[in-house]
């Protein structure tokens, strides 16, 4: 079941002045629960933070966050340990990049690659996709919470130069 912020809000018997109180006027959150206004996403934060949600918790729960398939089967390969699905997953994602050429196809083939790795020992990332992702993340000024997480899952699929590189 889908929820929205408003469905979110009267199920915790929070009222609109309650959520609304020092983010913005009561009528303002009453016209954005309604589809009729718009509001500035750190005041969405700010509001999700009066509700007790975090942001992805929210999309999650508003079906605004559906996972993918590929997200998906790799879960399921990795949690059945199936090395040769890993290895096929891998082999789309790279597939799907080289017809793409999108960084986060490139992410998710290494991050497909890792987990592979993780199980059988054999790295299928090259050496130019690691240099791609050398250079995508040494370029990076500010580091999310994405970036740490794409880096500490593919360290292992990194040779050591780019490790230190990036970590430079």
């Amino acid at each position: 079941m889908n929820f929205t912020f408003k469905k979110l809000r009267k199920m915790q018997n929070i009222t609109l002045s309650q959520a609304a109180n020092g983010i913005c006027s009561v009528s303002m959150l009453s016209c954005w629960e309604n589809g009729q206004g718009k509001m500035d996403f750190e005041k969405v934060v700010e509001l999700l933070e009066k509700i007790n949600l975090t942001p992805a918790e929210f999309l999650t729960l508003s079906g605004l966050n559906q996972p993918d398939n590929l997200s998906q089967d790799l879960e399921t390969a990795w949690l059945a340990k199936d090395q040769a699905k890993l290895q096929q997953l891998t082999s789309t994602a790279l597939a799907k990049f080289q017809t793409s050429q999108k960084l986060i196809d490139l992410n998710y083939a290494a991050i497909c690659a890792s987990l592979y790795y993780n199980l059988s020992r054999k790295n299928l990332l090259s050496i130019s996709n690691q240099n791609l992702l050398n250079k995508e993340l040494s370029h990076l000024s500010v580091w999310g919470q994405e970036n740490l997480s794409l880096f500490r899952t593919i360290i292992n699929v990194l040779s050591p130069r780019i490790i230190y590189q990036v970590s430079y």
